[in-house]
């Protein structure tokens, strides 16, 4: 009878912590929580970026297609210094009227089935997600060689369209917008050769390049801008 009452009065006499304990707890916490944080930021930041390259990588190869499919050249532009760009017919007179909404526009969506000419006169906008712009300048990468064939003279064809077609969309584009030169993207699948710098909170980066023979876009490796050339950017 007597050892249940001595096993009370034990278990009334457990402690609870003091407050200047829970505080020293907090304290560690939050000690172990800035010394990882910097750890776990960078690969947060960097896949912002990856993820606005990969959407840039996606638009560019659904305007490629389109631009196959409906046998007419393409021109992108992209804002230095800025998040958007965008895809018009490569004719002059083309881009002075806007068919797409600023941001995010399917091109498909803009082209009536059916109609002969669908990309007459289109201009269609988009922009990159989460606070990534533009590298400037933009990178154009030698043109691939070619030789005496048929596919050279494909080459060189589109080449003499460039030169031709280009001037008249540089003083197509109103003064007041910085945008990058025309890219053009050729009916038969070429494009221009180019790369393009994708910069993210942090100086986290990413290029995508395009290659002019094949069309092909291709991710590099994230690497991040040092603390003097975000400085040089930013001047």
């Amino acid at each position: 009878m007597v050892e249940p009452a001595r096993t009370k009065r034990s278990a009334g006499k457990t402690r609870g912590f003091t407050l200047l304990e829970l505080m020293i707890v907090l304290a560690m916490l939050v000690l172990l929580a800035a010394f990882t944080w910097p750890a776990l930021r960078r690969p947060l930041l960097s896949s912002v970026t990856h993820e606005a390259a990969q959407q840039l990588v996606q638009d560019v190869a659904a305007a490629r297609l389109i631009a196959i499919e409906s046998g007419r050249t393409l021109a992108m532009r992209f804002e230095p210094g800025g998040s958007r760009y965008e895809f018009s017919t490569a004719e002059p007179g083309g881009e002075k009227e806007r068919s797409g909404a600023e941001d995010g526009s399917d091109l498909v969506a803009e082209m009536p089935e059916g109609t002969y000419d669908p990309l007459a006169g289109l201009r269609v906008g988009h922009s990159l997600d989460d606070d990534v712009i533009f590298g400037d300048p933009l990178r154009q990468l030698e043109e691939d060689a070619f030789g005496d064939s048929t596919l050279g003279d494909t080459l060189r064809d589109e080449m003499r369209e460039t030169q031709e077609v280009k001037p008249l969309l540089e003083i197509d584009r109103p003064s007041e917008d910085s945008w990058s030169p025309p890219i053009l993207l050729f009916p038969t699948g070429r494009t221009e050769n180019a790369e393009f710098l994708l910069e993210g909170p942090g100086g986290e980066c990413v290029t995508v390049t395009l290659r002019g023979l094949t069309g092909a876009l291709t991710l590099g490796q994230p690497f991040r801008m040092t603390v003097d050339e975000q400085l040089r950017e930013d001047h």
